[in-house]
């Protein structure tokens, strides 16, 4: 047993330089002679099919950038532009301020070092599909005329970066299936096309990454559905001309809903911003955002425990909430639309955190529609929400005001307790033996209780019959009750003439 324990730990000795050992690659010159005789007569260089070993596919990085820049001993390159597939690129490949004139496409290729292309310039279209990309990849202040397509791309490295900072594009950007496992930086960059991001990956939940499309400029639509963001995503101060599609999106970690910010404070849309089914895992900020045509996070999911949504100054001009959960209150206050649609408009805004404006919006909208008594409703439900908020003897002013006249939108109630308060007084003073009357020459007229009580609660009234008769003195309840019977009608009277008169608001 010990013997073979000797050999066993001897045979790993002898393996573990050789398993740890990583062969250096080094350039093909077969490869590279291959790829200049295919650029040569315009057809597409795929080392894969030339070459069946992987390292054999190697291409220095001196060459790439002769072969695009046309410097040096390069041949004069076909109409059709540089073609190369599935090639690994060992080394850094340095672009910076490079012009490079003709159509490039670098698809499948590994990229093992970092990739410089900042301030360089591609007077046609680059294409960089299903490529990978070990380290940096730099676009800073770079300009590319035509597209620029990078569709199933791998940035595979957590301590990598892709930045676009400052980057221009003539037509489309194609970032759709792509995978970041690092930072991504797309602030300040311009699209003169569209932007598709679809089913892109921001795959690192760490809270340290940075995923930033802060001030980025798109003149055409901007396609995110099905993508996912495991950090904070920032989307503040861009501008999408056309419309915002994330519906699918998910942003944030489930599992560390507090830990992600997902940022759209100021953005701009011309058109639509669709976030159908997104599911938010952490604080979302929307505030003063602007959206030209429909706002639509319709069965969009907000799911930070602690920290509030933020619509605070979000401007629209449909607003539609139908079927969106939130596991907290959100703000409303200064948000504008025309139309707001919602599995209940009144739920949805009692929903959110106390904002008046959130209440005169709603109410604003009602009244459009034509809605007047739902528009009072709303009103009255504001004004009740505000009444938490009050003093005591603020509470129970608005509490009076809210029972007696609906804060001036149900003044009928006025009235109704006025019927009530007589009909009360009618049968307190019911029956003539228990009256007496104040003047010997009274005594014989004819008393009516619904006329008595009648007159004593109209204040400013004379109508010949409180000033005959009075409860008898035996009574004391009912002489105490013409007190207040008189002061409940100087009190509704008033104040339901001041409701009817729009005094009370």
């Amino acid at each position: 047993m010990q013997r073979t324990l000797t050999i066993l730990v001897f045979l790993f000795c002898l393996s573990g330089p050789v398993a740890g050992d990583t062969p250096e690659l080094e350039a093909n010159p077969a490869a590279e002679l291959f790829v200049r005789t295919q650029v040569r007569n315009g057809e597409p260089a795929d080392l894969a099919e030339a070459f069946p070993k992987k390292a054999d596919r190697v291409l220095g990085s001196d060459f790439l950038y002769d072969l695009l820049t046309k410097s040096g001993n390069v041949p004069e390159i076909h109409r059709h532009g540089v073609r190369i597939a599935h090639a690994t690129f060992p080394e850094d490949v340095d672009l910076i301020n490079a012009e490079v004139p003709v159509d490039v496409e670098l698809t499948g290729c590994h990229f093992i070092g970092d990739v410089e292309l900042s301030q360089s310039h591609f007077k046609k279209n680059l294409v960089l599909d299903h490529s990978q990309f070990d380290g940096i990849l730099n676009f800073i202040n770079a300009l590319v005329d035509g597209d620029l397509k990078m569709s199933g791309a791998k940035f595979v490295s957590t301590d990598g970066e892709a930045d676009f900072e400052g980057l221009r594009i003539g037509g489309v950007f194609d970032l759709h299936d792509s995978v970041f496992a690092g930072n991504a930086h797309f602030i300040r960059q311009e699209i003169g096309g569209d932007m598709d991001a679809q089913n892109t990956h921001f795959t690192n939940p760490q809270k340290e990454i940075s995923i930033s499309f802060d001030s980025i400029k798109v003149n055409g639509y901007a396609l995110f559905k099905g993508s996912e963001f495991s950090s904070s995503a920032n989307f503040a101060y861009a501008k999408f001309a056309e419309n915002l599609g994330a519906e699918g999106a998910r942003f944030g970690n489930a599992f560390f809903p507090n830990q992600a910010e997902i940022i759209f404070n100021s953005m701009k849309v011309g058109r639509n911003a669709f976030f159908h089914e997104t599911v938010f895992n952490g604080w979302v900020d929307f505030g003063h955002a602007e959206i030209g045509g429909n706002f639509e996070p319709t069965q969009a999911h907000f799911n930070s425990p602690y920290n509030l949504t933020n619509f605070t100054g979000l401007k629209t001009d449909v607003a539609d909430f139908r079927a969106a959960t939130f596991k907290q209150p959100y703000l409303l206050d200064a948000m504008s639309y025309r139309e707001l649609k919602a599995d209940s408009p009144r739920a949805f805004v009692d929903g959110a955190s106390y904002s008046p404006d959130a209440y005169a919006n709603l109410e604003s909208f009602l009244k459009r529609q034509g809605m007047e008594g739902s528009a009072n409703t709303i009103y009255i439900a504001q004004r009740r929400r505000e009444r938490s908020g009050l003093s005591l003897p603020g509470k129970i002013g608005s509490l009076l005001l809210d029972l007696l006249v609906g804060y001036g939108r149900r003044p009928w109630l006025a009235f109704l307790w006025g019927a009530i308060f007589i009909a009360i007084g009618w049968l307190v003073f019911r029956q003539q033996k228990d009256m007496e009357a104040q003047k010997p020459e009274y005594e014989n007229r004819p008393y009516s209780a619904f006329w008595y009580s009648l007159d004593v609660f109209l204040p400013f009234v004379d109508l010949q019959a409180a000033g005959l008769w009075t409860p008898r003195r035996d009574r004391r309840f009912a002489r105490t009750y013409v007190a207040i019977h008189t002061l409940l009608g100087w009190i509704l009277i008033p104040i339901g003439l001041a409701a009817v008169s729009g005094l009370i608001k």
